[in-house]
């Protein structure tokens, strides 16, 4: 297997508001993928063919093995998106001549590639969440790695897509702006059931919060009920900023697990109503439908993707504080929830990793 080209010096940002000698057009960002599969319905071949769409270069990818990531090379390959397979995530990260690298791999890996991907100096796109909320020291370790990737200049976005869909909501219902939020309903349907479902579902649920209320600070008054597969989490949300004048906002996130897509998903502001509707048969188009009104929507992860090319550039504002602000209410979440809830024992973990791996 060859190597992917010469190593860039770390700690340079040719992107950040260059532009290509002659042409008038920013320098193309070259980004390696880890995390290619589609195991457990990953997000990696999405997050490759948005990165395309956009004009980013896509070079090089890593899997769980040699043989895997050669695989997703020629999978990716069919879509139209050449790139070199790679043997491990760590050679990737050291060796190949890349900006930026987007890690959706699984969860356990989140952390560990974006402290080698600090090393090298590159800009991240990562899955949600950084990190599995089960202990105070992995907020602690988010809050030092997000520090060292803001003293170093460097992008970190967080892959949640939802809060990106908040003006197709705005225009559903004909508003003018936002309402403040008294009431926020989040509907999903993860892919697996179990403890699985959280680090899933609850990101989406906690960045919908946090960007229509963005001072919140803590959670309390958690609560849960589960009906055989499925799960109500409620708490009240608080803080500087998110109270209105009836009071603190009122979260509920209902999860009923579907392996198939298309999965059902819907939100609610304040009442108002906005459910997802996906048509498979006509290459994945997304609308938004609500008491007989509909709105067709874009694909909110090539916004998140457009989202993150921009921040390298300098066009958009590096959120660092909100990503920390969301891992710290995901935590208080689940560590307010029963641990037959939250976690599985270590046997259960290595049965998902291998599963996640294949």
């Amino acid at each position: 297997m060859r190597r992917a080209g010469c190593r860039r010096q770390a700690g340079r940002h040719p992107h950040r508001g260059s532009r290509a000698a002659g042409r008038g057009r920013p320098v193309t960002v070259r980004v390696g993928l880890i995390g290619a599969r589609r195991a457990h319905e990953g997000t990696g071949p999405f997050v490759a063919a948005h990165l395309a769409r956009a004009e980013a270069q896509v070079t090089a990818v890593a899997t769980s093995g040699a043989r895997s990531a050669l695989v997703a090379a020629n999978d990716l390959a069919g879509q139209g998106v050449a790139c070199e397979p790679w043997p491990t995530a760590e050679r990737l990260l050291a060796e190949a001549a890349i900006d930026a690298v987007a890690i959706c791999s699984p969860l356990d890996t989140h952390l560990p590639y974006l402290r080698l991907a600090l090393e090298r100096g590159l800009h991240v796109l990562c899955e949600k969440p950084l990190s599995s909320w089960h202990a105070p020291e992995d907020l602690e370790q988010v809050e030092s790695l997000i520090a060292a990737y803001a003293k170093r200049e460097l992008t970190v976005h967080v892959n949640t897509q939802w809060p990106y869909t908040l003006e197709d909501f705005r225009h559903l219902h004909e508003l003018d702006r936002l309402p403040k939020v008294r009431e926020l309903r989040m509907e999903l349907a993860p892919s697996r059931p179990g403890a699985r479902m959280l680090p899933e579902a609850l990101p989406h649920v906690i960045s919908m919060l946090t960007a229509t209320c963005p001072a919140v600070t803590t959670v309390a008054q958690v609560t849960y009920e589960r009906v055989g597969d499925a799960l109500t989490i409620g708490f009240v949300a608080s803080g500087t900023g998110a109270s209105t004048d009836a009071g603190p906002v009122d979260v509920t996130c209902e999860l009923r697990p579907r392996p198939r897509q298309p999965r059902p998903a819907a939100f609610e502001i304040n009442g108002m109503r906005a459910e997802r509707v996906v048509d498979m048969a006509n290459g994945y188009q997304m609308s938004f439908r609500s008491h007989g009104g509909r709105r067709q929507i874009a694909d909110p992860l090539g916004a998140s993707v457009d989202d993150f090319l921009a921040k390298i550039a300098g066009k958009s504002p590096n959120g660092y504080q909100t990503i920390i602000l969301n891992e710290s209410l995901g935590g208080q979440i689940v560590g307010s929830l029963p641990q037959e809830l939250t976690g599985s024992d270590r046997s259960d973990k290595e049965k998902e990793r291998a599963q996640d791996r294949t």
